[in-house]
């Protein structure tokens, strides 16, 4: 009897080894990873370079003295953004999750012909926006005569690009690469700033 259950307990260690054995992890496939290996932005008849003039809310400075006093005035951009969007004519890799790529987009045209930034944006088909930073910080000394006040009037040209690109657009997993084409929307830049001081005499 110690013999046939002994015999049993072989037989079952046996095939619970045998099942371990035979056993295989089920793997998941990997999520696509994407790149774009090259994007080129140009100029076609449809597309458009909009200037658009903003104003900035005056600021004034009141010298209710009977002297000249001086004022630094600094020229801030609070309320400045610029702007990137993409659209796309043709269909995007399957999976391909937009939100975790970057590219250089446009930072200026000369010539009909269009020059990459050096910043690099959401390559996103909703509009985004960053704070303008200027290149430089203006300081201006102004001088109040006594009894007087001094406005500040400011404005500055946004520039608005519509242009057309083509990108190639690779699976780093399979290397598949598809070409896709489409039209960039954004701010290329802030230029032609003038500044308008203005005197009121006080009573």
């Amino acid at each position: 009897m110690r013999r046939f259950l002994f015999g049993i307990l072989v037989c079952l260690n046996a095939f619970t080894a045998c099942k371990k054995d035979n056993h295989t992890d089920i793997i998941e496939p990997q999520s696509p990873t994407f790149s774009v290996k090259e994007i080129a932005y140009f100029i076609e008849d449809i597309d458009s370079l909009t200037i658009i003039t903003h104003e900035v809310k005056p600021q004034t400075f009141d010298n209710y003295g009977q002297t000249i006093f001086e004022v630094k005035y600094e020229e801030k951009y609070d309320g400045f953004l610029m702007s990137s969007k993409f659209e796309f004519s043709g269909s995007l890799p399957p999976n391909m999750d937009l939100s975790k790529l970057e590219v250089l987009v446009p930072g200026t045209v000369v010539a009909n012909k269009v020059y990459l930034g050096v910043y690099k944006w959401p390559f996103s088909e909703e509009k985004k926006q960053k704070p303008y930073v200027a290149n430089t910080a203006h300081l201006t000394t102004i001088k109040v005569p006594s009894k007087s006040k001094i406005a500040v009037y400011r404005s500055l040209d946004e520039k608005l690009l519509l242009a057309s690109c083509t990108m190639t657009i690779v699976n780093e997993i399979t290397g598949e690469s598809t070409v896709v084409k489409g039209k960039w929307r954004g701010t290329l830049e802030y230029n032609n700033e003038k500044v308008v001081l203005r005197q009121v005499k006080l009573d």
